[in-house]
């Protein structure tokens, strides 16, 4: 925790005691002599920045500017849901231990696919979830804190945003440089397949939410951060599927139409314009995708603050701005994420280049089976549909069995990659850890944290169960 280094102060102009206040940034006014003074931490550079580092092992994490009056009551590393855009997340609590709180969390990275192969392949370094727009995902954070507390959302106000000098046009052509860069990467290590851009989106925003609940409890939300995504598209995708549709309806003959319908393509226009979400920063359609097609997206730095109605307007003015501005992930992590995502980009890709292989053998054999029917139904329509039918049965029970063989491969080896342990949640759902935490910790909030032997995060934590 933060600490200031005088709490009971003279002026030295006038010697007259002065009160110490949150004015936001590092000064105060005598009221006697109108001097100006300015207070420093014990814990901050001469710019007033003060490093923040890891509750548990000490790992310096970011960098902020905390008004006076502020601390920092939590900052600790969330690893239980690794992505490829953030292989863990950086928590951090502001309080000015009064009615506020600022909480601080690096962004989330979501992912949704169409279908590459006859059963739908997911990549195991994300979470599934359709894309959201910026004002979208915003209300999905507010009802996320409202619900719980049985409160409910009574008014929604658009502000400018809290960081001066963004130009969202600007970095929405730097979003489509970054896509088109990890295209041109991700083809350079392609099967032989080509990758397409079909949709971009990239905005920011800062929505303030009104909240009532029970007993005419009040709390004012405000939240700060950007979404970005893109879709992107295996090109040639629809000849390949038609082909094993058309293989499908010759064979549908032999073994009725289910055959076909059940594994019949998702191939629709990706790139006609998303009518659903009014933005001038959306470029084509980012849901719903169709064969070969990929959603990815994510939010930037997520900035929370809570609040009541009376001292709302001073805090977002002097201290949640000020933190927005001064936020800095520090250098070691920045490198440790590139490290991490690298890793799990690779074997993201090889996932990719291995379904569009299975596609490519599934047409094959569709293929042979064909001209084996053909040739069985020139000598005997009977004997022929005999003979396909166990044909097909074969085939059927030896893909399954592939499959099954390479979910199991790919399982133990995203564990071993991860290095994680699953914990058993009060709720009885699991969550995974890093094999690096001998314990495992769950507060009232559904926020977790993991410690070594004999950690003990005190009060409001609850000890989580190791599945055997």
């Amino acid at each position: 925790m933060s600490e200031i280094k005088a709490k009971a102060l003279v002026c030295p102009c006038c010697n007259a005691p002065l009160q110490l206040k949150d004015t936001g940034y590092g000064e105060i006014n005598c009221k006697y002599c109108g001097a100006i003074l300015y207070i420093s931490r014990e814990d901050a550079d001469k710019k007033g920045n003060m490093q923040i580092v890891n509750e548990v092992d000490g790992r310096p994490l970011a960098t902020i500017n905390i008004p006076i009056g502020w601390d920092v009551i939590h900052r600790y590393i969330d690893d239980s849901t690794p992505t490829t855009v953030y292989p863990y997340a950086i928590n951090i609590d502001i309080s000015n231990n009064a009615n506020s709180m600022i909480h601080i969390q690096t962004g989330q990275a979501y992912q949704t696919i169409g279908q590459i192969a006859y059963n739908n392949r997911q990549d195991e370094f994300t979470v599934q979830s359709p894309f959201k727009s910026i004002e979208q995902y915003m209300n999905n954070l507010a009802t996320s804190y409202a619900n719980p507390r049985k409160m409910r959302i009574v008014s929604v106000e658009d502000r400018s945003l809290p960081i001066e000098g963004i130009d969202k046009k600007a970095e929405f052509e730097k979003h489509k440089m970054e896509v088109e860069s990890e295209v041109r990467k991700a083809q350079m290590t392609s099967n032989g397949y080509q990758i397409g851009i079909v949709g971009l989106y990239c905005d920011k925003a800062c929505r303030v939410y009104h909240l009532e609940g029970n007993n005419n409890e009040k709390k004012i939300l405000a939240f700060y951060t950007g979404v970005d995504g893109q879709k992107t598209k295996i090109l040639g995708i629809e000849n390949l599927m038609a082909g094993v549709n058309n293989m499908m309806g010759m064979l549908g003959g032999f073994f009725g139409n289910q055959m076909q319908n059940n594994n019949q393509a998702q191939v629709g226009n990706s790139q006609s314009q998303d009518t659903s979400i009014k933005s001038e920063y959306l470029q084509g359609n980012l849901s719903h995708p169709g064969a070969g097609e990929s959603v990815a997206w994510k939010s930037s730095t997520i900035f929370m603050l809570i609040s009541n109605e009376e001292e709302f307007e001073n805090v977002y003015e002097k201290a949640f701005k000020q933190i927005c501005n001064s936020f800095k992930i520090e250098q070691n992590v920045m490198m440790e994420y590139a490290e991490l995502k690298s890793q799990m980009e690779q074997l993201t890709r090889n996932n990719i280049n291995n379904e569009y292989a299975v596609q490519q053998q599934n047409l094959a054999r569709l293929q042979q089976s064909s001209r084996q029917l053909s040739q069985a139904y020139q000598r005997s329509t009977e004997a022929m549909m005999k003979r396909s039918n166990q044909a097909y049965e074969r085939d059927r029970a030896s893909y399954n069995s592939r499959m099954a063989a390479q979910d199991r491969m790919r399982e133990k080896q995203s564990e071993a990659i991860r290095g994680v342990n699953t914990y058993i949640k009060p709720d009885g759902k699991e969550v995974e850890i890093s094999v690096s935490a001998d314990t495992a910790w769950i507060n009232e909030k559904g926020e977790i944290i993991g410690g070594g032997k004999g950690f003990n995060p005190g009060f409001g934590w609850k000890k989580l169960q190791r599945k055997n």
